[in-house]
């Protein structure tokens, strides 16, 4: 009888040591992946006689906004490693035509907290030239580590219109991935 009570037990032990060792792990974060979707309107960069005119778009992956903030078009554009240091993790540039959209896949790194888009207007001096917003933080994995899941890939997503560029919206599924 007392065996038996023992060996009915054991299951439950057995299950509750599980249970204690998958949540006493070391506390980790993983990087969340974004996608950067930047869309030029039809009326993009007026000329004097009002066509559009195709943009140069740079999109910037910062520590910290600080730098980003303080420095001019001209040192953002023509020399991003010396006015932004440390600050800057990763740049990517493209020219988009009127119309035009482009995406871009960032797989996200634990130091990034900030995007900057920087655009070159014709007339820079009286455009919207600069955006910077918040990346996504990174997500604690300590909470799912019996059944992992990973981080959610959020899409940011910017309008290039006229002489301005401005957030449009934000978008992370509900779901997310399984590994």
């Amino acid at each position: 009888m007392k065996l038996r009570m023992r060996l009915s037990r054991f299951p439950w032990i057995v299950l509750l040591a599980f249970v204690l060792a998958a949540c006493a792990s070391t506390s980790s974060k993983l990087a969340s992946p974004y996608v950067v979707e930047v869309e030029a309107g039809k009326a993009v960069n007026p000329t004097e006689d009002g066509r559009a005119a195709p943009v140069q778009v740079t999109v910037y992956e910062l520590s910290s906004r600080q730098a980003f903030d303080h420095a001019d078009f001209f040192a953002l554009f023509e020399r991003p490693r010396e006015a932004l240091a440390q600050d800057l993790l990763h740049l990517e540039q493209f020219v988009l035509q009127p119309g035009e959209s482009r995406s871009i896949e960032r797989p996200g790194k634990l130091e990034a907290k900030w995007l900057g888009v920087v655009v070159a207007f014709r007339d820079i001096d009286n455009a919207g030239w600069r955006e910077v917003v918040a990346l996504p933080e990174p997500v604690s994995t300590n909470i799912y580590k019996i059944w992992q899941f990973s981080p959610r890939e959020e899409t940011i997503r910017f309008m290039v219109d006229r002489k301005e560029v401005s957030l449009k919206d934000r978008e992370k599924p509900f779901f997310p991935k399984i590994f």
